[in-house]
């Protein structure tokens, strides 16, 4: 009875805490005090932060959701202690959204933060403000400004060489922090997002807002929300609006088959092609292969990256599973060539027969939101392994789907690509599919290979009718 509930728990809630409550004192005292303890956890505000105090610095850790996604609303409804970073050093780390680092980072720049370092386990802690202008500073070309609407500017971060030394470059775009409303959006590191989060809030413009764009989202995130401003609000017409068109290939593939590697390759070379605009998702939501892995992996940094990749793995559920989905879906609103890195389904698993299962239960409804399908196979196990995806698929009637087929070859040759087109399935050859070439592969040196390869699956989903 002398449990404050938080505001969002309604009567109805109130009243199944209060039976349960009543059922604890029909059991031991021991037990009782272990059963409260689970009772009241669940009414718990969600903690999507951890703040830790010492003399002149701050150090914030973000939180896991226990379902791998925050909703952006927490910001607003469990905010951040303002009043807390004036003059002292933040440290920011651990998984969180893109839009989370941005917030806080802003908020402390705000609060009259003295220093911010953001912590990436590929770069190590990084300096995010302020920026020490270096003597020249140069375009590292992983930045994009375009008009957005009602005189915005849109920030594109586009995949390249990233590095904290050119930070400094972000600084330099003045007509971006001159701008009433600035989006960020793109593939970028939580360092660049928080840079440029802190760079929006140093340049003070009456009335300005900042906002994150993911097309996986349904809107835009809005990053310094004030006065009950809502957090979710629509993205610019430029950055959601549909294209009529947009298509979906999905990456499909056994584990250890390079079909995340090449994913990655594939995402690189249509930036060659006339798609007019891409994007990347990971839908692998019980073992995710994020950049900062890859990365790492090539700096020879593996068995560090596998230890940091365990702790992001989680088990499938069907609401995971139906988010990945919708997420596709939105994509397809907005982007003109999605490419999807879909799981590989479960092996080894230890029950009956012990078959592979590629396409478990409800898996139909995710991979389903393709368009069509790259099938990368192993090229000692091309016939079996290619078969076996035919068959898991058939089952859902989705294996005439399938556009193109991927022998992967020896993973530590050089990268290379070889295809040979005709109106059935396309097929390709690649080398080289091994982690630590995604980093060293960055866009401008794509092997031509793939560049002819992306171009042949835009013309065939965008152009023409997929056939078998």
């Amino acid at each position: 009875s002398r449990l404050k509930l938080p505001n969002t728990v309604n009567l109805v809630e109130q009243r199944r805490l209060s039976v349960s409550c009543q059922t604890v004192e029909k059991i031991s005292e021991t037990d009782r005090a272990v059963a409260f303890f689970r009772i009241v956890m669940n009414y718990l505000p969600p903690c999507w932060f951890r703040l830790d105090h010492s003399a002149g610095a701050c150090h914030i850790e973000f939180q896991s959701s226990p379902d791998r996604k925050w909703n952006p609303t927490v910001i607003a409804e469990y905010p951040l202690p303002t009043g807390t970073f004036s003059r002292k050093v933040v440290h920011l780390s651990g998984g969180a959204p893109m839009w989370m680092y941005g917030h806080t980072a802003f908020l402390a720049v705000q609060d009259g933060a003295r220093e911010i370092w953001v912590y990436q386990p590929q770069t190590g802690n990084n300096r995010v403000y302020p920026l020490v202008a270096a003597e020249s500073v140069r375009d590292p070309g992983w930045t994009r400004l375009r008009p957005g609407e009602a005189g915005g500017t849109i920030l594109e971060f586009v995949h390249g060489e990233w590095s904290p030394t050119d930070l400094p470059h972000l600084d330099a775009q003045s007509s971006l922090w001159d701008s009433r409303l600035v989006t960020l959006t793109g593939r970028g590191t939580v360092w660049m997002y928080a840079a440029a989060a802190c760079l929006a809030a140093a340049h003070r413009v009456q009335g300005r807002k900042v906002l994150y764009y993911s097309p996986r989202e349904d809107g835009a995130v809005l990053l310094n929300p004030t006065n009950g401003d809502p957090v979710q609000v629509p993205a610019s017409p430029e950055l959601s609006g549909s294209p009529g068109f947009g298509k979906i290939l999905g990456i499909l593939g056994d584990p250890n088959s390079g079909k995340s590697v090449f994913s990655y390759l594939l995402s690189d070379a249509l930036l060659h092609t006339n798609v007019r605009s891409k994007w990347r998702m990971d839908a692998d939501f019980a073992a995710p292969t994020p950049d900062w892995y890859v990365r790492m992996v090539a700096q020879n940094r593996k068995t560090e990256a596998d230890e940091l990749r365990s702790g992001h793995k989680r088990s499938w559920s069907k609401d995971a599973e139906d988010s990945l989905a919708l997420q596709l879906q939105n994509c397809a609103r907005s982007i003109h060539f999605t490419i999807a890195d879909f799981p590989g389904g479960i092996h080894n698993s230890g029950i009956g027969t012990n078959l592979p299962v590629r396409v478990p239960p409800n898996r139909d409804k995710l991979l389903g939101v393709a368009d069509g399908y790259v099938v990368v196979v192993r090229s000692d196990q091309k016939a079996s392994i290619l078969e076996g995806w035919r068959q898991a698929l058939a089952k859902h009637d989705l294996a005439d789907r399938i556009v193109a087929v991927v022998e992967s070859g020896n993973p530590k040759e050089l990268l290379s690509c070889s295809m040979s087109e005709s109106s059935g399935v396309i097929q390709a050859v690649c080398c080289g599919l091994d982690r630590g070439n995604v980093a060293r592969a960055s866009a401008p040196s794509t092997p031509q290979g793939f560049t002819a390869l992306a171009q042949a699956l835009v013309n065939r989903l965008l152009h023409a009718e997929a056939q078998v």
